[in-house]
């Protein structure tokens, strides 16, 4: 096992003493700061060999604010690594020199996993005060690897592309983009942020958004959970298994292809834009909130549209020519084309359904037959 770690030592006068690693560093004084704020930074610089990498795990601690930024380079043959670390609110001094000391990184290579660690101080002089304390790490790896982070208050930013991604954060938001075999974001507060992932994905938010688009699963469906997070999704190929409670959802430019997708919410709007429909069955439960779904041209499925006996709502269709099975003003059941698939959609207490289609002079309202 082989362990490198990097740290400043600084003087008084805000020079470099002492360095361990072959690392560029530097760092300047606050009447150099371009911020204009008062206190202290330093910035430093490390390459680490990469030949057969393929995994990197990043954990930083909960008294530290700051970001992790990863950019993957097919042409990379290294791990280059440029980290910050910020004190302000402080007027430089022999605290702000302590504080910028205390926080430091270590890297650990063993086999084909690089682990990179941010250490800070267990009851830091920083917290509960004014003083405020961030770093930010950029790393520029070669392309294709997995990567694994943990940090309760890191922003991250991963532009890929990676294998596998799995990010569990609590307060800082997630930025993901070109994943090729596996995502897993978890998140408390942040906003999650997902482009270009295929194959397997699982987003979890609690009261944080989640934005994902060109996502594509193939028979693996596309998991979402999130408590009070608003769920917008644009372009999906793939089924999925979505459950939000108290926030919007929207889906555009979904094709769900063959298989089985669930969605449940409550208190949650919900709207779907299908692109493009393959004998898929979709099951929709809504309570207290609207639904709403376009159908693409030449759409075809069996349909079962209910909404509780106990709220206000209404069931409607649009645009959708649609063989009546059965009607009155809580029911709608039908077939659309020649009934390929399933669209199966329930709205408890107060709530609406409205299903769209193209056709121009086919619809219906309530106990109307489209």
């Amino acid at each position: 096992m082989l362990v490198k770690r990097l740290s400043l030592i600084l003087t008084r006068a805000g020079f470099l003493l002492a360095l361990v690693f072959p690392v560029i560093g530097s760092i300047s004084t606050a009447a150099e700061r371009p911020s204009g704020r008062q206190g202290l930074s330093a910035h430093e610089v490390a390459r680490i060999p990469a030949e057969d990498l393929k995994l990197l795990e990043f954990h930083a601690p909960g008294n530290l604010r700051g970001e992790l930024r990863v950019r993957s380079d097919i042409e990379v043959g290294q791990v280059l690594i440029e980290f910050s670390k910020d004190v302000y609110n402080l007027t430089a001094g022999e605290q702000s020199e302590r504080i910028l000391t205390a926080i430091t990184y270590e890297t650990e290579i063993t086999n084909d996993r690089l682990m990179l660690v941010i250490r800070t101080p267990k009851d830091a002089e920083w917290e509960g005060t004014q003083i405020g304390v961030s770093a930010i790490c950029e790393l520029v790896v070669p392309a294709g690897l997995s990567i694994n982070c943990e940090s309760d208050a890191f922003d991250f930013d991963l532009s890929g592309p990676f294998r596998e991604v799995s990010v569990a954060g609590k307060f800082g938001n997630i930025r993901v983009e070109e994943v090729s075999e596996k995502t897993d974001l978890r998140s408390d507060f942040g906003d999650i942020t997902l482009r270009n992932a295929v194959n397997r994905v699982s987003i979890t938010n609690r009261y944080g958004a989640s934005y994902l688009a060109s996502i594509s699963t193939g028979d693996n469906p596309l998991h979402v959970r999130s408590d009070r997070g608003k769920l917008d999704i644009q372009g999906m190929v793939g089924p999925m298994d979505v459950a939000v409670d108290g926030a919007p959802i929207s889906i555009q430019g979904w094709a769900p292809a063959a298989g089985q997708s669930r969605i449940s919410a409550e208190g949650s709007p919900i709207t779907i834009g299908i692109e493009s429909w393959q004998a898929p069955t979709v099951t929709i439960k809504d309570r207290n909130g609207d639904v709403e779904i376009t159908t693409p041209a030449g759409f075809s499925a069996i349909l079962r549209l209910a909404i509780s006996r106990d709220g206000l709502g209404f069931i409607r269709t649009r645009g959708l020519p649609v063989k009546v099975t059965r009607l009155d003003h809580y029911t709608l059941e039908g077939v659309a084309g020649d009934g390929g698939g399933l669209l199966e959609v329930n709205v408890d207490g107060t709530g609406q359904i409205k299903v769209i289609g193209s056709h121009p002079r086919a619809g219906g309202e309530g106990g109307e037959a489209p």
